[in-house]
């Protein structure tokens, strides 16, 4: 699988690229693997007939559907929900119901697409572990659809305190904008503080 790619069309798909079985009708266990391998072909044309170069997909995707898969098409699976509905407003793809409704779907740009894996430790009782990690990197998004805050440290403790500070911050300032609009919005001005203030040293006011 192709991990990099300039400029990449992106397409989004829901669910799981799966056949669905007929319940309660008598049929050979030949004849439905036949059917499904039929049902799975025709997907993976659908697929390719939008020209794709990354393929997310929330769900599973048969293994014989990957082999059928052209190579240079990047494959994500099991994509939480909440994740491919933030790749689609930053990229702009719209995410496909289902494989009948795949070629109406809207496909995504960015200016490139990577797949990079990190070591980092399980947990601080395990710091001479690693787990390898998979992170995908959408570039090129138009800023005001939104950003990744990527951080990195050696103390698991640390980042979590760091996290939890930045989602304040974050917080904080969205509703600072949402505030500094409204008043905007009323024709209210916030007073400004005249910059010849004299600034009084720290432990007078402490005395």
């Amino acid at each position: 699988m192709v991990s990099k790619h300039e400029n990449p069309r992106i397409l989004l798909l829901g669910g799981a690229l799966e056949h669905q079985k007929v319940t309660n009708k008598l049929a050979s266990i030949n004849s439905i693997l036949e059917q499904e391998k039929e049902y799975l072909k025709n997907a993976v044309a659908k697929i390719e007939a939008q020209r794709p170069h990354v393929l997310l997909v929330e769900k599973s995707v048969p293994m014989y559907a990957q082999q059928l898969l052209a190579k240079d098409i990047s494959l994500v699976l099991n994509v939480k929900r909440s994740l491919l509905e933030r790749i689609s407003r930053c990229t702009g793809a719209k995410i496909a119901s289902s494989i009948d409704n795949i070629t109406s779907a809207r496909l995504g740009q960015c200016q490139a697409f990577w797949i990079e894996r990190v070591a980092e430790s399980l947990a601080p009782k395990d710091s001479n572990r690693k787990s390898i990690k998979t992170l995908m990197f959408f570039d090129g998004c138009p800023r005001r659809l939104g950003c990744t805050v990527l951080l990195r440290g050696t103390s698991y403790e640390e980042l979590r305190k760091v996290k939890l500070a930045l989602q304040f911050a974050v917080f904080a300032a969205y509703q600072l904008s949402l505030e500094t609009s409204y008043l905007a919005d009323e024709g209210a001005t916030l007073p400004k503080t005249p910059s010849d203030l004299p600034v009084r040293p720290l432990e007078k006011h402490m005395n």
